[in-house]
C-alpha cells in the first residue's frame, strides 16, 4: 500500500490543479453538483474500505486506531452517505423547479434546512480514530455544501478532500520510514513523542498551500457580490440580505473545515 502514496498523492494534485482553468465565476449546473456527490460518495465508501483493511498493516494502524470504550454508531456511516444522496436529489428537485419558474415549496426548504443541519451534527457521533473522524466530518458538511452549489465548486469539494487525504497519508508514510531508518530500538518506535525537525516546516508550509487554494475554490473571496444568488435559493427564496450573505460566507467557509 505504502508503494501506491507517491502516485495517489501525484494524481490528486493533478486533479485539484484543473480548477485554475475554471472561470472565477462560476457558470450553473447542475450535472456537475450531481457528479459531486457521485465523487463524495465514492471517496467516503473507498475511505471506509481501507480503514476496514488497514487494521492489521503497522504503517496504517495509528490512522485507524480508535477508543474501544466510546460508544460506536455502526449505521452512521450509511446514513451520512443516504444524506449526501438525498442533498443531491433536492438539488435537482429545486433547481427544476427554478427552471420551470415554480416557487420553490415551503416543504422543500425546510428538508434542505433538514439536511443542513442534521448532517453536521453527526460527526460529534463518529469513532475517535484519525481516518473515522475525518471521514465522518468529510461527509457531515458535504450536503450544506452541496445544497449551497450551483455548479463545479461541487466538484472542487471531492478534490480538495483527495488532496487532503493524500497529505495525510504521505505524511504518514513518511514518518514511519523515517522511523524505520533512525537509529532508535523497535521499541522507541511505538512512541508517539519526539522533537521538532527542520524538515518538519513542510507540514506548516504545505497547510498554507491548502489554505490558499481553499480560500479561492469557491469563487472570487474578496467580493461577496461576485457571487450567483441562486446558490441560496434552495434555502430561501424571499430576498433577505443578511440570510443570504450568512450563507454564501458560510459556504466560502466549508473548504476551510476541511483544511482545519
Amino acid at each position: 500500500m505504502r508503494s501506491r502514496v507517491p502516485f495517489f498523492v501525484w494524481l490528486a494534485c493533478w486533479f485539484l490543479s484543473v480548477f485554475t482553468l475554471m472561470p472565477p465565476q462560476i457558470p450553473e449546473n447542475t450535472l456537475l453538483v450531481v457528479a459531486g456527490a457521485v465523487i463524495i460518495i465514492t471517496i467516503g465508501i473507498v475511505l471506509r474500505y481501507v480503514e476496514s483493511h488497514a487494521k492489521d498493516n503497522r504503517y496504517w494502524v495509528s490512522l485507524v486506531a480508535q477508543d474501544s470504550k466510546k460508544l460506536k454508531f455502526p449505521l452512521l456511516f450509511h446514513f451520512q452517505i443516504l444524506l449526501v444522496g438525498l442533498a443531491s436529489l433536492m438539488v435537482w428537485l429545486s433547481t427544476t423547479h427554478r427552471t420551470e419558474k415554480q416557487e420553490l415549496l415551503v416543504l422543500h426548504q425546510l428538508v434542505n434546512w433538514s439536511f443542513a443541519g442534521f448532517s453536521m451534527i453527526l460527526p460529534l457521533f463518529s469513532a475517535t480514530g484519525l481516518l473515522s473522524r475525518l471521514t465522518s466530518i468529510f461527509l457531515g458538511v458535504a450536503p450544506p455544501f452541496l445544497l449551497l452549489s450551483i455548479g463545479y465548486e461541487a466538484v472542487f469539494y471531492g478534490a480538495l478532500s483527495l488532496a487532503l487525504i493524500a497529505w495525510i497519508l504521505a505524511e504518514n508514510a513518511y514518518l514511519h520510514i523515517s522511523k524505520f531508518r533512525s537509529s532508535a530500538p523497535v521499541k522507541s518506535m511505538e512512541d508517539d513523542n519526539r522533537c521538532l525537525e527542520l524538515s518538519d516546516m513542510r507540514i506548516p508550509l504545505t497547510f498554507m498551500v491548502f489554505f490558499n487554494i481553499a480560500f479561492f475554490g469557491t469563487g472570487n473571496f474578496a467580493s461577496i457580490a461576485s457571487f450567483e444568488i441562486s446558490s441560496v435559493y434552495r434555502f430561501i427564496t424571499i430576498f433577505s440580505p443578511f440570510l443570504m450573505a450568512a450563507l454564501l460566507i458560510f459556504k466560502l467557509l466549508i473548504p476551510f473545515i476541511l483544511v482545519m
